[in-house]
């Protein structure tokens, strides 16, 4: 179908913090967490996923725009892979690139773009991807996936006419935490991870920022709930986290009930080499 693409305009934004910042973790201590929010300059797509020194680290650029229903719609709008424009600021005329969606959007910008950035910068993020349909699998729902993404992204229809699906690894239903009882369409959902042996065994201690897993018996097509048998196919875009319940973020890329998805291990499935980053 012919995808409308829409502009939207965002700002770096920044790290909030407030009184009684101290939060329990996991492992009954008490923290300041930090990460969320503002520009990053040493954590980006491809870096390790469970990365200490920071909470939700969201890499590169945060953004968003203050106005709370245009912040819902750019939400509801971008896509991976859509194009940012810097409007204003020493980088003016400068693109990047969304890479993910947590409490505000992230966004990719070379080295040097980021290092000229100041923080006050204005964006305008050319969303497209919504209503996005794969001709022949109705049943898939997708979500978040710009064009830009799902052309480079090795999809390939196997001899039992299943969609053979990229990802780095599965991931198992029971690890999944924090975000159930939100709208994927608004906010990803987190893994869970204070046992590091299970990780270990299920070969999840090495994803990285930008890795696409497959999430087992989940349907997540309209909310999300446990379907035995159905998949969804996620990004993993935010850092570990020592909250109980949370760790790194999977957002939601396109999900299924019926079996139109087989997920096909690709160790090097990585949206930074898709797109270029």
């Amino acid at each position: 179908a012919d995808l409308v693409e829409v502009g939207i305009s965002a700002q770096v934004a920044h790290p909030e913090l407030s009184k009684g910042v101290y939060k329990p973790t996991k492992y009954g201590e008490n923290v300041v967490p930090i990460g969320m929010g503002g520009i990053v300059y040493n954590v980006g797509i491809g870096s390790n996923a469970f990365r200490p020194g920071g909470d939700h680290i969201e890499p590169a650029v945060s953004i968003r725009n203050p106005d709370i229903e245009v912040d819902q719609a750019l939400h509801y709008y971008g896509c991976i892979g859509n194009e940012v424009v810097l409007i204003d600021g020493p980088a003016v005329g400068k693109k990047g690139t969304i890479t993910g969606e947590h409490a505000r959007l992230m966004a990719h910008f070379d080295e040097d773009i980021l290092q000229s950035m100041t923080g006050m910068d204005k964006v305008v993020v050319k969303t497209v991807g919504r209503g996005l349909t794969i001709n022949g699998y109705e049943g898939v729902v997708t979500k978040k996936i710009g064009p830009q993404l799902l052309k480079r992204w090795d999809i390939s229809v196997g001899s039992d006419g299943t969609l053979d699906v990229p990802v780095v690894a599965e991931i198992p239903s029971y690890i999944m935490g924090s975000g159930y009882e939100l709208a994927p369409d608004f906010v990803d959902q987190d893994m869970m991870t204070p046992d590091w042996e299970e990780l270990k065994a299920l070969g999840l201690q090495d994803l990285k920022l930008g890795d696409i897993v497959a999430v087992a018996d989940s349907d997540h097509r309209f909310s999300r709930r446990y379907l035995e048998g159905a998949v969804t196919i996620a990004l993993i875009m935010h850092g570990d986290s020592s909250w109980l319940g949370h760790g790194p973020g999977c957002q939601e890329l396109m999900s299924c009930v019926n079996g139109e998805i087989r997920p096909v291990i690709d160790p090097n499935c990585n949206i930074g080499g898709m797109l270029g980053l």
